[in-house]
C-alpha cells in the first residue's frame, strides 16, 4: 500500500502543510488506497521537506511530483477530459498558488507579530518540550531567508497582504459560479486549490488573507463542497 509521510495536523487540518493536505485530497478524490505516517523531522524527507510518497522500494519527494507519479501509475482519471486550453490554465493557478500565495500563508504564520506568537503556543505541542523554543526559532529563522529570497518578505505587511488578496480575487474569479474550478466534477487542480484554502482558513489567526476567503461566500461554499 502506498504510504503518505506527512506533517502532523491542527485545528480542522489533517497536516499543517497545505502540500500535505493537496496530496491527501488527491489520494482521496481518486479512490487510491494509501496510509499517513506521520513526521515531525522534515529533514526525512529526500528533499527535506514533506510530503514524502513510498510505494514499495519508490519514494516520490514533492507534492507535484508525487501527483505526476500517482497519474502515470493510476491514470490521469480527473484530469482526461480537460482541453489543452484547461490543462494550461491548471498549470499556471497552481503556480501562482504554490509559488505566491504560498509565501503569503507562510508570512501570515511565522513572520507576521499577530501570527507568531501564535503558530509558537500552537507548534510546541510537536516538539519536545526543552527543544522546541530552539527548533522553532530555527524554522522561522529559515523561512523568513526563504520568504527574502523570494522576494515577498522584502515588502511591508500592508504591501503582502495586498499580494495575497489578490490572488484570492483571482482564485474566486476563476472559480465564478461553477462549483468545481473547471464544471461540474472536481479535477486535480482542486486538490490543490482547496489545500491551499482550507490552511488560510482553518488556521484560526486573524489577518487580512483569512478575512479575504471567510467573506468571500463562493469560495467557502467551495471548501464545505470540497472538504
Amino acid at each position: 500500500m502506498i504510504t503518505l509521510h506527512q506533517y502532523p495536523g491542527c485545528w480542522e487540518l489533517p497536516s499543517l502543510s497545505p502540500f500535505c493536505i493537496k496530496v491527501e485530497t488527491y489520494l482521496k478524490m481518486t479512490g487510491i488506497p494509501y496510509k499517513v505516517v506521520v513526521e515531525n523531522d522534515p529533514r526525512r524527507g529526500p528533499k527535506g521537506k514533506m510530503p514524502v510518497l513510498k510505494d514499495g522500494d519508490k519514494i516520490i519527494p514533492d507534492s507535484g511530483f508525487i501527483l505526476e507519479y500517482l497519474k502515470n501509475k493510476f491514470g490521469n482519471t480527473l484530469d482526461a477530459h480537460l482541453t489543452a486550453e484547461q490543462q494550461a490554465m491548471a498549470i499556471a493557478v497552481r503556480r501562482m498558488i504554490e509559488e505566491n500565495l504560498y509565501f503569503v500563508i507562510l508570512y501570515s504564520r511565522w513572520i507576521d507579530p499577530v501570527g507568531k506568537k501564535f503558530i509558537n503556543d500552537a507548534f510546541k505541542q510537536f516538539f519536545p518540550r526543552l527543544l522546541s523554543p530552539l527548533i522553532l526559532a530555527i524554522i522561522r529563522r529559515n523561512l523568513k531567508k526563504q520568504a527574502h529570497g523570494q522576494g515577498i518578505g522584502r515588502h511591508t505587511r500592508e504591501e503582502i497582504y495586498s499580494i495575497g488578496k489578490q490572488d484570492i480575487h483571482a482564485i474566486a474569479t476563476l472559480l465564478g459560479s461553477n462549483h468545481y474550478f473547471f464544471g461540474d466534477k472536481p479535477t486535480s487542480i482542486d486538490a490543490t486549490v482547496y489545500a491551499f484554502l482550507s490552511v488560510i482558513i482553518y488556521t484560526p489567526i486573524d489577518n487580512p488573507l483569512r478575512e479575504a476567503v471567510c467573506n468571500n461566500q463562493r469560495l467557502m461554499e467551495y471548501v464545505a463542497r470540497m472538504k
